[in-house]
Formats: structure tokens, C-alpha cells, sequence
């Protein structure tokens, strides 16, 4: 038996086994601690740290806590020793004064080392109330208002440092919360050291000391969750050693990198290399300081730099962060707190900059203050004290001693019984309304800088730079969410702090003056200058000089791109042998660079001008087309086809971007469908215009490999091959049709205009064409209607980044799809009508009907559109039409119904590019924003060209090209979609806006067209 024993000890299982039971045993007992068995709160937490680890290594302690709290009441137990409390009346318990309820062991994870290895506290990591006093007393009167106040100059100079930076960054989007970090930094090494550490000077993080301090706020916030874990970790010298060398996790343990930081500059201090200034910063006071004939150590000094780097920055920044955040989200009190500043401004209330005393006088901003602090306290983890010896009563229940208490700030901040229902809601209105019983409840229940002797030494610095900071930066310029549609997210580690992805604000010009009653009073002086008969005459010239010239323009342009298709049916495919997907291949090399140079080439339209660029562009793309005549094989083609991409990439966007600067939204769509119905037009009739160019078949003569190749056919069968002498009539088609190009570029450099704002300037290459009082009339109808007629300063990348925004994409998306089926046709109609039996010489005139009712149509939905202030609808209505045009010609047999469905299809296509260039137009405010808007709308217009110039296959030709019209029929569906997708989010933006909301595009009063 003793031997059957001795087997079941030497057994690895029954070791096993005996570690799950002692384990459970473990649990169980932790579980029914006494006097916290009866505490509510999850399960897992009351037997183990596991659930508060795992809650803090997410970074959501904030809202985990929460959440317990409103399951469970006011008090829950969420750690085998530990409990959390929401009950208002228990924080003079906790965190009064010598209430007996100590700082708990997580703190001294926050203990220094000096660089020779001297072990020490700080004022916020020491634990003993006596030592607490001790380190306290020397340095409490630095840290007054009234020594603060005259650290002014310095938070100033900070001030000046950023608003000269966001100055250079208007128009592009920031992360405002690193910026707001880098000026508090650069504030608390300036009133410390007196040396500003240049973090925005330099647009980073000066020495990686910030996120040093972020990691060690991480390591301390999760590690300190299991009593005694760190021994092991980082407290242990060798293991600290051996994480100093992994790049990785280097930043978690960076206590000592943090002490260095501070010594470095304490080093710099007392060599005075650094002091530029006669002000006593806060080194200086603290070196003041004698306890009889004892002075401040040079370790004490170092403690107390180390407090102020680590946390005097921190505090600051989250509020700010909190602040412009909740603005942005809350335009009512956004727009309230700018009246105020401008009111106070106006009245010659604040000075330049402003001071604390000034900012205390703004009530409504010293609210948004109060209110932005208790949404966002710096704080969002469990602030623990220890139940003293022998327990005590807390909350209502008795607690043993011992045992670790804490509230969050974040969960008494949004205690419905003091804040009221709508606590989660930042509204400072409450800090206004509040009778004074509720409001010294509401200050009471606030824990954003502690509470009791322990309240935050760096409150009044905080308090001072924040005061002085938001009116000097709200008076000059503004901020608006890049991304409205996202909530911020936020990761806490002791201090709560966001993801950047999800705060990128916009920097602005003062945008919401725009709407001032005496911009508005001067727009309208402007306009009622001119009689009504001037203004028509004004407006009639602009559409002759602009409208005109830019469709002529396009017109050659479309020429130039259909005309491939009709030379392939001209004998060009024959000639350079397209079989296979050669022909394929050559329509589809175009839009490579046709696409991709988009952007870049309306960047180039508006720093050029309108008058230079357009023409340019279009005589080089012209000599291009006639170079397409020389080619003696079809790869010759393929580079021509990638230079005339090149050129024809900034045309058609840079012609719409023109359009939308000149016309306020309504008289758009009528300009749009002129210029678009002329390239129309040029469609019906390029087919006519090439035939006759074919007709010159066989004149001239460059030898026989410009010739024209001939063979038997069905009507003569009996023909040998052989080639024409003379040039091909297909090549006669890209010579004469690229003459008529640079003919028409040569007369645009003098019939264009440039940008409405330079239209009555001489010089250089602008050309004057109306008077000063006819230009101001064009300036202000534009700035009247959207208010963004002088472009704001360029910068790549918000430029670029305007392509996120959703608007954008969406718009892209129809236009894409709608050029899909417009190229489609464009492409391959008469292929597909040479299919039904009809000639070659039929084919070509056969495609002019279509087009004439297209234009018909387009102009009759431009009118509708611009009375009715419409867009989607008959984007929606004409794509419906479409669908049963593409049906009806790919899936019927006869001619005649067959020929009836190329009308609808081809109507409906081509009635959509205007419609949606308006639509989009109308609701994308802001000259740089509006041209990539442009560029990207085209871009993916040359997209569905790609798409479009391969959905009609030559293999697909026996079953009458049914894959390329069921292809087609998906796009139109897919522009219905789309459409109705927009829609209902401009329709929801616009009734948020009316129900007092979110401003849209910045301005006030502006709605997005439906």
C-alpha cells in the first residue's frame, strides 16, 4: 500500500491536480472574503486581479467601471481586495484631509531613483501623509495663481509658437490633441527650466520624452493591477537591465529615462546655458526656498522637475483635447463661445494676447471649462486609498481595514443624480442654469485634479494655460472634425488619451465671419450695383466667353476620343492588324495616365490659370492626334495613347472646377449641360464629320505603309488583296481631327477666362475682360451663395486627403459607373450597329440620332434640376430608363426596337454627366477640396472609361455582346444605389442641421442639395 502511495506521489498528474484544487480552494476562500463576500460585482473579479488586468491592459478601465456601476449600485467589488465606489458623500471621506485613507502600494510604481541611484518619492507617488507634508510645504507657493500669473509672458510666447504653426497649416488636417500635448510640454519646460523644450518649433516629440512618459504609464497602469508583480518585472535589476536593450519594450520601463531627462535639464538650469530670460520660473522659487539655513537639495529639486514633467503637461493637454473635441461635436456651444469671444473682442475686452484675468471674465467659456473637465477628467482610472486599520464605515457599508477603495472620476462625473438625466451630454449650460445648492454639489462631486490634500499641485497651471490658450486661438482661427461621422476613441492608462485616426481635426480660417451681417450686407452691395439688365449682360458674356469656349474645347476632346472606335470600323483595324484584344488594349492604355495625373493637374489648372493651362493642353493633345496618323503597326500606338492621356487628364476636371467658380449652385446644372451638350453634339456628329474625312481615302501619298489595305468581302468576293495607293481614310481622320484640336486650343488662349477673382486684373498672363464693378457683382453672387470664392492656402497633403472624405468617394463612385456605360457606347455603338447589319457608312451617321435626344434631354433635366434646387432624383430616373434602353438592345432581335433601346441607353448615360458633376459640385465647399473633388470625380469617370473600353468583347460578338449590356445594366442599378445612399445622408445632415445640430461645411446656413 505504502508502495501504491509513493507511485500516485511520483505521479506528475496528482501534482496537477493538487495545484487546480489548492488553486480553487484559493478562489473560493478570496471569493468569501469576509466583510466583501456580500459586495456586489462580477464574479471572476472577486476571486482574482485577472478581470482588472485584462480591463486595464484594453485601456477601458473608464468605461468598465462605469458599466459596473450602473449594473451594480454605488458600491462594486471589482478585485478580490479592492472596491469601487460612486456614492458622492464618500469623498470627503476619502480623499479629505486626515481622514486616515492612505495612497494604496499602486502608487509607489511611481517612486524615482536619482541618476546615482538614490531611491526617493515624488509629491504625487509618496504614500505617508507626515512625508507628503514634508515635500509638499518648500514648493506649494510656486505653485500658487498669484506666482503663476507672472509666468504669463511664457505661456504667451507658447501661444504665439502655435498659432504661428497652425497659420502654415490651414486648410490641412492635423491631430490637434499632439499639437495641444506639444504646447503643453512646451509650456511646462519653459515656466520650469525656463527653456522650451521646441517641441512645436520642431513638429515632434522633442527627445521621446513624451512617449517615455506614455509608456511608463502603461507598464505602471497594468503591471500595478497584480500586488507585487513588478518585483518581478522591471523592479528587478537584471530583468530592467535585459528590457533596456529591446527597442520593443524599452519605452515601458523608462522611469530612469525619465529621471535623466529631468536631470539633463536641471544640469543645463544651474549652468544657466540656457536662461534667457530675467523671469524667476519655478527652479528658481524652488531654489529660494530655505527651512531655516537648510536649502532644497539637488535631489529634491530633481523630484520635483520629474513631477512637473510627468504630469504638468498631461493634465493640460487632455482637457484641451476634451475642450475643441466637444466643440466640434456640440455646434451650438461651439458657435456660442465664439460669439462670446468675438463679443468680447469687438468691445476691447481681451487684450493681445489675452490674459487669465480677462479669460475669467467670459462666462460662457469658463463653463465650456468646467464642462469639458468633467466629461473628460485627466483621470480615468480608480484613484485607490487604503481602509485604515480596523475598517470603517463607507458608503453605508463597513469595509475591513485594508481593504482598497477608489472612485474613478470618469464614473462620479457622470452621476445622473448631481449632474442630471442628460449627464452624458456635454452641455455647459448646466454650470449656468444650476441654482447655488446644485452647483457647489456639482464642484464637489468633481475629482478632475483629486480632491482633499492630494489635489493636483499643477491645477493652477493647467487652469492658467488652458484660460489664456482657447480665446488667443479661437479669436484667429478655428477647428473642425476631419471625420465627423467617428466618435473619438480613447485608451486609459491613468491618463485617458485618443487614437489619432479618429481625431483629425481641420485647421480653418475664422470661416463662421463669413456669415456676419456686414459680409452679407456687402455681397448684397455688390450684386444690386449692376441694374438687372447689366447683370443679364454680365452673365450672358461670361457664358459666351466661358461656357462656349470650354465646350467647343471638349467637343474636340470627345472627337479626339471616339474617333478611334470609327477608324477601327474605317479600315484602321485591318491596317495595324487588332485582332484579339489589341483594340482593347489601346482604348485602355489611354486611361493609365489619364486617371492618375488628374489630381496633380487641377493642383497645376489653379496655380497656372484657367487661360493658360486649357488651351495648352489642348493644342499638345491635338498634335498628338495627328501623330496617331503615322503609326505603321498597332504597339506604335500604345505610348501616343499614354501622351495623350497625359494631356487630356486635367481638361475635363479642370473645365468642371472652372464652372463650379463662376456660377453659384443653382445656375450650375443649365452651364454644365451647354457645355457638355456641345461635346454631345460633337458625338452625333463626329461620325458624319469622320466619314467625310474618310472620303479622302487614297489622297496624298507616303508610301504604301500609309496605304489602305483591301480584300475580298461579301459583296466581292473575288478581289485579290492588295493595298490603296495614297493615305488611308482612317489616318485622314486623326489628321484633320487633330488640326481642328490645336485650331481651337490657338483661339481659347484668347477667348477663355480665368478665375472669377481675376477677372478684372491686367498683367502677366491675365487678360481683362470685365470692369471692377462687373468682377465684384461675379465675386459676390459665388461668395453669397457658399462663401469660398478666394481659395485658402495649398497644402498636398489635405488636398489629397479630401479624396476620404465620403462625399467625395460616393460621387466618384456614380460618376465612375455612369462612364462606364457613356464610354461603352461611346466605344462600341457603331461596332454594335455595324453587328445589326447595317453598313459602315450607316453605322457612322446611325450614331448622330441618339445623341441629338441625349442633348435634348440633358438640357431639359438641367432645367428642371436648377429650378427645383433637384439633383439625385433624375440621376435615379434616368439611370431607371437606361436599364430598359440596355435591355432592350441587347436582348431584342429586331433592328428597329434594338436601334430604339441605343436611344434610351445612350440618353440616359450621357443626361447623368452633368446631373452628377452639378450634384457633386453643389455639395463640396472650399476651392481646394472643390478641384481634387474634380480630379477624383473624372479620375474614376476615366476608371469606368477602363471598365467601359472591355465589357463589349469581340468574343461575345456572336451572342450580340449580351455579358457587356448585362455588365452595363449592373452599373445603372448600382448609380440608383448610390444615389439613394447619398441622399438620405444629406437629407439626414440637413435636418440635423435645421434642428439646431452640426454645421455643415463650416457655414451657417449652408444645406446639401438633394
Amino acid at each position: 500500500m505504502v508502495s501504491s502511495l509513493i507511485s500516485v506521489l511520483q505521479s506528475w498528474q496528482t501534482y496537477v491536480v493538487l495545484a487546480i484544487v489548492a488553486f480553487a480552494l484559493q478562489c473560493l476562500t478570496t471569493r468569501f472574503k469576509p466583510g466583501l463576500r456580500s459586495l456586489p460585482g462580477p464574479w471572476l473579479g472577486s476571486m482574482s486581479s485577472l478581470d482588472r488586468l485584462w480591463s486595464t491592459a484594453k485601456g477601458d478601465q473608464m468605461n468598465y467601471h462605469l458599466d459596473l456601476h450602473r449594473k451594480y449600485g454605488p458600491l462594486v467589488r471589482i478585485g478580490p481586495s479592492h472596491v469601487s465606489i460612486s456614492d458622492p458623500a464618500a469623498i470627503p471621506q476619502l480623499y479629505g484631509i486626515a481622514t486616515g485613507f492612505y495612497k494604496s502600494d499602486w502608487y509607489s510604481l511611481f517612486d524615482i531613483k536619482t541618476p546615482s541611484g538614490q531611491p526617493g518619492s515624488t509629491v504625487f507617488s509618496v504614500r505617508d501623509e507626515a512625508k507628503h507634508r514634508a515635500i509638499k510645504r518648500p514648493i506649494a507657493a510656486a505653485y500658487s495663481l498669484s506666482t503663476l500669473k507672472e509666468l504669463e509672458p511664457m505661456n504667451d510666447t507658447c501661444s504665439e509658437i502655435f498659432l504661428r504653426k497652425m497659420d502654415s497649416k490651414i486648410g490641412q488636417d492635423i491631430d490637434l490633441g499632439q499639437w495641444v500635448h506639444w504646447y503643453a510640454f512646451d509650456v511646462i519646460t519653459s515656466i520650469t527650466f525656463s527653456n522650451r523644450l521646441g517641441m512645436m518649433e520642431q513638429e515632434r516629440d522633442v527627445d521621446h520624452i513624451i512617449e517615455a512618459i506614455e509608456g511608463r504609464l502603461v507598464y505602471n497602469s497594468v503591471i500595478g493591477q497584480v500586488e507585487g508583480l513588478h518585483r518581478f518585472l522591471f523592479g528587478n535589476a537584471f530583468v530592467s537591465r535585459m528590457a533596456n536593450k529591446i527597442p520593443a519594450i524599452a519605452m515601458l520601463n523608462s522611469s530612469r529615462y525619465i529621471v535623466d531627462f529631468a536631470a539633463k535639464q536641471l544640469q543645463r538650469y544651474q549652468s544657466k546655458e540656457s536662461r534667457t530670460g530675467e523671469l524667476a520660473d519655478m527652479l528658481d522659487r524652488f531654489k529660494r526656498f530655505k527651512d531655516g539655513e537648510q536649502v532644497m537639495s539637488d535631489a529634491q529639486l530633481l523630484s520635483h522637475s520629474v513631477s512637473n514633467i510627468f504630469a504638468g503637461s498631461d493634465t493640460t493637454a487632455a482637457t484641451l483635447r476634451a475642450l475643441f473635441y466637444y466643440l466640434c461635436r456640440t455646434p451650438d456651444a461651439h458657435e456660442k463661445l465664439l460669439k462670446e469671444i468675438d463679443k468680447a473682442d469687438h468691445a476691447g475686452k481681451l487684450s493681445d494676447p489675452v490674459t487669465f484675468a480677462e479669460a475669467q471674465d467670459l462666462v460662457y467659456f469658463q463653463a465650456v471649462i468646467k464642462e469639458s473637465l468633467r466629461m473628460h477628467p485627466a483621470v480615468g482610472m480608480l484613484m485607490e486609498r487604503v481602509v485604515p486599520a480596523g475598517g470603517a464605515e463607507v458608503a453605508g457599508t463597513w469595509l475591513p481595514g485594508g481593504t482598497i477603495v477608489g472612485m474613478n472620476p470618469w464614473v462620479t462625473a457622470r452621476d445622473e443624480v448631481v449632474y442630471g438625466k442628460d449627464a452624458a451630454t456635454f452641455r455647459p449650460e448646466r454650470w449656468l442654469e444650476a441654482d447655488s445648492l446644485t452647483l457647489k454639489a456639482m464642484e464637489r462631486n468633481s475629482l478632475a485634479f483629486g480632491g482633499g490634500s492630494r489635489t493636483c499641485l499643477g491645477r493652477n497651471i493647467s487652469m492658467l494655460e488652458i484660460s489664456k490658450f482657447v480665446p488667443q486661438v479661437l479669436r484667429r482661427i478655428d477647428f473642425e472634425l476631419s471625420n465627423p461621422e467617428k466618435d473619438w476613441v480613447l485608451h486609459d492608462y491613468w491618463f485617458p488619451h485618443h487614437n489619432v485616426d479618429n481625431e483629425k481635426y481641420q485647421v480653418d480660417e475664422l470661416e463662421r465671419k463669413v456669415s456676419d451681417t456686414d459680409s452679407e450686407a456687402e455681397n448684397n452691395a455688390h450684386i444690386d450695383a449692376l441694374t438687372p439688365e447689366e447683370q443679364k449682360k454680365v452673365l450672358r458674356r461670361i457664358d459666351k466667353r466661358l461656357v462656349l469656349t470650354c465646350g467647343f474645347m471638349y467637343c474636340v476632346s470627345l472627337m479626339d476620343r471616339t474617333n478611334l472606335g470609327i477608324a477601327a470600323v474605317a479600315g484602321m483595324a485591318v491596317d495595324l492588324k487588332l485582332i484579339g484584344e489589341r483594340y482593347s488594349i489601346i482604348v485602355l492604355v489611354f486611361f493609365l495616365t489619364y486617371v492618375f495625373l488628374q489630381p496633380p493637374a487641377t493642383v497645376i489648372l489653379r496655380k497656372v490659370g484657367p487661360r493658360v493651362f486649357l488651351p495648352t493642353i489642348c493644342i499638345l493633345w491635338g498634335i498628338t492626334m495627328i501623330m496617331f496618323a503615322f503609326v505603321k503597326t498597332w504597339d506604335q500606338m500604345i505610348p501616343l495613347r499614354l501622351v495623350l492621356g497625359i494631356f487630356e487628364a486635367g481638361f475635363f476636371p479642370g473645365c468642371a472646377y472652372l464652372l463650379s467658380c463662376w456660377y453659384p449652385r443653382y445656375e450650375l446644372q443649365k452651364r454644365n449641360a451647354v457645355f457638355y451638350l456641345i461635346g454631345s453634339m460633337s458625338s452625333a456628329f463626329s461620325g458624319i464629320l469622320a466619314y467625310g474625312f474618310w472620303q479622302m481615302n487614297g489622297l496624298g501619298n507616303l508610301g504604301k505603309d500609309y496605304g489602305q489595305h483591301y480584300g475580298p468581302t461579301k459583296a466581292k468576293p473575288n478581289i485579290k488583296p492588295g493595298i490603296m495607293e495614297g493615305i488611308a481614310g482612317w489616318r485622314w481622320i486623326f489628321i484633320m481631327q487633330g488640326l481642328i484640336t490645336v485650331v481651337v486650343g490657338c483661339v481659347g488662349v484668347f477667348t477663355l477666362v480665368d478665375f472669377p477673382e481675376l477677372a478684372a486684373k491686367k498683367g502677366g498672363f491675365t487678360m481683362a475682360f470685365l470692369n471692377e464693378r462687373e468682377a465684384a457683382f461675379v465675386v459676390a453672387r459665388v461668395e453669397k451663395d457658399r462663401h469660398d470664392v478666394i481659395p485658402e492656402p495649398f497644402h498636398v497633403g489635405s488636398y489629397l486627403r479630401g479624396a476620404l472624405d465620403l462625399k467625395v468617394l460616393g460621387f466618384a463612385c456614380l460618376f465612375g459607373l455612369t462612364t462606364t456605360v457613356t464610354y461603352a457606347i461611346a466605344y462600341f455603338l457603331p461596332i454594335i450597329l455595324n453587328t445589326m447589319g447595317f453598313s459602315v457608312a450607316e453605322s457612322q451617321c446611325l450614331i448622330a440620332p441618339p445623341y441629338v435626344l441625349a442633348a435634348i434631354v440633358m438640357f431639359g433635366c438641367a432645367v428642371v434640376g436648377d429650378k427645383y434646387h433637384i439633383r439625385g432624383p433624375l440621376v435615379m430616373i434616368n439611370a431607371a430608363y437606361g436599364i430598359i434602353g440596355l435591355g432592350m438592345l441587347g436582348l431584342l432581335h429586331a433592328p428597329a426596337p434594338r436601334y430604339v433601346g441605343a436611344f434610351l441607353a445612350t440618353t440616359s448615360a450621357n443626361a447623368n454627366i452633368p446631373c452628377v458633376l452639378t450634384w457633386q459640385a453643389n455639395n463640396i465647399r472650399g476651392q481646394w477640396k472643390r478641384a481634387l473633388a474634380s480630379a477624383t470625380l473624372v479620375g474614376a469617370g476615366g476608371i469606368g472609361g477602363i471598365i467601359g473600353s472591355t465589357v463589349f468583347r469581340e468574343q461575345d460578338k456572336l451572342t450580340g455582346y449580351k455579358p457587356g449590356i448585362m455588365a452595363t445594366m449592373i452599373a445603372c442599378g448600382l448609380i440608383i444605389v448610390i444615389s439613394c445612399m447619398l441622399e438620405f445622408k444629406f437629407w439626414r445632415a440637413n435636418k440635423r442641421a435645421d434642428a439646431g445640430g452640426k454645421i455643415i461645411g463650416s457655414l451657417q446656413g449652408f444645406r446639401y442639395t438633394l
